[in-house]
């Protein structure tokens, strides 16, 4: 019993590369995940993340290294759910052949900002690489309140991972994940710079998982 739950800690020691999003309602998800929350910032992203809990509003956090500034955005109600009954509509009922997500772009999607230094964002920017980097298709899914992490690096790389455990190295990024969002709402940049030591540990962590050449 403690060696399987060991193993279970273990396996949330690296995220999973980003899965493809491939059904019709998949599709239409991440299309208004981009529309309401990522609004074509894409260009300037230095890092980046998204909360997408189960069943409460979405998150999207970004670095603006053009402005130097976090930018944090959050849905006041679940864009998933907005519409959860048109999800898995049956075709062939007539009645309910209605357009995917039909009210999501009246969700209301408030933004915080916060100044934030490139040099304090580069210990940041490392540390999503090295997370995304050493990330494993192999890599367990794992947790049970639902919630679901994503990581960019730049525009070239994401992996995530599901409601880990506190005490693994994903749990411990989810953390940074949540703390970041919390100051930039209260717009306390010294908070977010006093991170940067448990930042800089943790990227050497994942660093470590890197393949052996």
């Amino acid at each position: 019993m403690l060696m399987g739950f060991a193993s279970e800690i273990h396996a949330q020691s690296r995220l999973t590369p980003a899965s493809a999003l491939t059904a019709k309602y998949e599709i239409k998800y991440r299309y208004y995940i981009n529309k309401l929350l990522h609004q074509n910032d894409a260009d300037f992203y230095y890092f980046a993340f998204e909360i997408r809990p189960s069943f409460h509003g979405e998150s999207f956090c970004f670095y603006d290294i053009q402005k130097e500034e976090v930018v944090y955005r959050i849905a006041q109600r679940s864009i998933y759910y907005t519409n959860s009954n048109m999800i898995n509509n049956n075709d062939s009922d007539k009645k309910k052949k209605k357009e995917i997500f039909p009210n999501s772009n009246d969700v209301e999607v408030t933004e915080y900002r916060c100044q934030l230094s490139k040099d304090i964002a580069e210990h940041l920017k490392q540390l999503f690489e090295a997370a995304t980097i050493s990330s494993s298709v192999l890599a367990k899914r794992f947790g049970c309140d639902g919630i679901m992490y994503q990581i960019y690096s730049g525009n070239l790389w994401s992996a995530e991972c599901w409601s880990p455990d506190e005490r693994t190295n994903c749990g411990k990024l989810v953390r940074i994940l949540e703390e970041i969002t919390e100051y930039t709402k209260e717009n306390k940049p010294k908070e977010i710079e006093k991170m940067i030591p448990e930042v800089d540990e943790l990227c050497k962590t994942f660093e470590a998982l890197y393949p052996k050449i």
